[in-house]
């Protein structure tokens, strides 16, 4: 029994070196080949692969300049479309700021109005950024008084 199982052991390594063996012995004949110049060591596979995946990655920047041009032009549409629909309740709300705020300022001051900011300065958005923050209570009044407001002017007269 011992001697079958040598026996086998050594039939699976002669196998096994001699596949090894004509590994090497064809590696180094295409190396040599190649080294000579006479086989093609598939560099231009290679070269056409490069070539093609340099395409692609063109491709892909060209759609990623297309997307982002896309991108900028719905930013430029929706802030249009936000400005028609929203603009004047902005504006208004805006106007109603500024307002309080002077109002707010010309009795603190006994009746002198504030000079307000040039252009330059940033006009109406520097005089109402040192508007002080309002707490959570104030900022919910706040909201609580606009949506009265804009309830009732949206709420048509009842037929009766």
């Amino acid at each position: 029994y011992q001697r079958r199982v040598h026996g086998a052991a050594t039939k699976i390594q002669k196998v096994f070196k001699g596949y090894i063996a004509r590994k090497r012995t064809a590696d180094m004949r295409r190396e040599e080949l190649e080294f000579l110049g006479m086989e093609d060591s598939g560099l231009k596979e290679k070269a056409e692969l490069q070539v093609r995946m340099d395409q692609i990655l063109a491709r892909r920047k060209l759609a990623q300049q297309q997307n982002q041009q896309e991108l900028e032009q719905e930013h430029i549409v929706l802030r249009e479309r936000i400005k028609e629909t929203e603009g004047g309740k902005i504006m208004e709300d805006l106007h109603d700021l500024i307002l309080e705020k002077l109002v707010r300022e010309r009795q603190i001051t006994l009746g002198e109005v504030p000079e307000f900011p040039t252009e330059e300065e940033g006009g109406s958005y520097a005089y109402l950024k040192d508007r002080p923050e309002l707490t959570e209570e104030q900022r919910l009044a706040e909201e609580d008084r606009r949506r009265k407001e804009s309830a009732a002017v949206e709420k048509p007269a009842s037929y009766t």
